[in-house]
């Protein structure tokens, strides 16, 4: 028990020493997100005795880097629901929000217990007369932004689209290119082996013309060995005598 109290005294006074007037709490945003999983009770310990104080100090001093701890701010009570009726509660709060930004402060009038804090008159006032202005033009420049995107997102698929038409094309040509290689290569295997067989059957035809000559030497016999279509004539001996 000792232990876990002694991490969580820690882990609030490391929090302290990360935050002050000199900085922003956007700076040091993920680790506030660490002592949200390491302090047991966040939402008093830490955000109604630090991050409070710390926007309310940046508001009455008008520091320039309050707008970016509002935005944390305005992360941390749209997560935490405790964090949001603690803020909405408390009407130091609302003033601060309300002159830093009346889109964040119609979140804490989002309950009950903010109503009776705050001052809806004004926030509507300011929605009729300037809000609905800046929602329209955020929303407009949402919506070129989405189709630019959109727009560069159908190049981008455009373009692959065409990378990967080149490429079965090329793989297509390929393939093409290996069949007629190894249509080539089978060809020019059976002419080499045409040309083998032609060889051996010259070599064959040479030998039994030396056999042939050899004995019709020895028996006297004045021939001429002429090799002939086997086809159209046969096999013919031709004598030299007339």
């Amino acid at each position: 028990m000792e232990g876990g109290s002694g991490n969580r005294k820690s882990s609030f006074i490391d929090f302290h020493l990360v935050l002050s007037p000199k900085t922003t709490i956007q700076t040091s945003f993920h680790r506030i997100l660490s002592f949200q999983e390491s302090i047991a009770d966040f939402p008093n310990l830490v955000f109604r005795k630090i991050i409070i104080p710390n926007i309310i100090y940046k508001s009455n001093n008008n520091c320039d880097s309050i707008q970016e701890d509002l935005d944390v701010f305005c992360r941390i009570i749209t997560e935490n629901r405790q964090c949001l009726e603690i803020a909405a509660s408390d009407s130091e709060v609302h003033e601060c929000i309300q002159k830093g930004s009346q889109t964040i402060y119609s979140l804490l009038l989002g309950l009950e217990s903010g109503l009776k804090v705050g001052s809806p008159e004004t926030v509507l006032d300011w929605w009729l007369k300037t809000g609905i202005f800046k929602y329209v033009s955020l929303y407009d420049e949402t919506v070129s932004e989405k189709k630019e995107l959109e727009n560069k997102f159908n190049e981008s698929q455009k373009l692959l689209n065409e990378k990967t038409s080149l490429y079965d094309t090329a793989v297509s040509e390929k393939k093409d290119l290996e069949n007629k290689l190894n249509e080539s290569q089978n060809l020019l295997n059976e002419k080499n082996s045409l040309y083998n067989t032609a060889v051996s059957e010259k070599k064959d035809l040479d030998k039994i013309h030396s056999i042939v000559r050899d004995t019709w030497e020895d028996l006297n016999i004045k021939a001429e060995i002429k090799t002939l279509s086997v086809e159209n004539n046969g096999a013919q001996v031709i004598s030299n005598e007339e």
